[in-house]
């Protein structure tokens, strides 16, 4: 009868540790959960940097082609009025002043 009691009593004993366990992988599975839901919250938040900062980029490459057209037209515009200052300059030559 000792031995049975014995063996009901280190039934318990295993059965509260069992429990504990439970209780510690219910914790530690809660604390998994609650982190991977703030990593996921996280990436998204990275996501949507990301998506900022490529839409940015286009666009900064954007203005700098339209920069790159302009200063081209410029450059086009100054070549033209350095031609009609050549050819004015040629004709007010031909002016004889008394």
């Amino acid at each position: 009868m000792y031995e049975k009691k014995e063996d009901g009593n280190k039934i318990l004993q295993n059965i509260e540790v069992l429990k504990d366990l439970s209780k510690r992988v219910k914790t530690g599975s809660l604390q998994m959960l609650t982190s991977s839901r703030e990593v996921i919250k996280e990436g998204n938040n990275l996501d949507n940097i990301t998506k900022e900062i490529t839409c940015g980029i286009e666009e900064a490459s954007s203005g700098a082609n339209q920069i790159s057209v302009a200063v081209e037209k410029v450059n086009d515009l100054s070549r033209e009025n350095k031609d009609s200052a050549i050819v004015l300059n040629s004709e007010v030559g031909k002016f004889i002043i008394a």
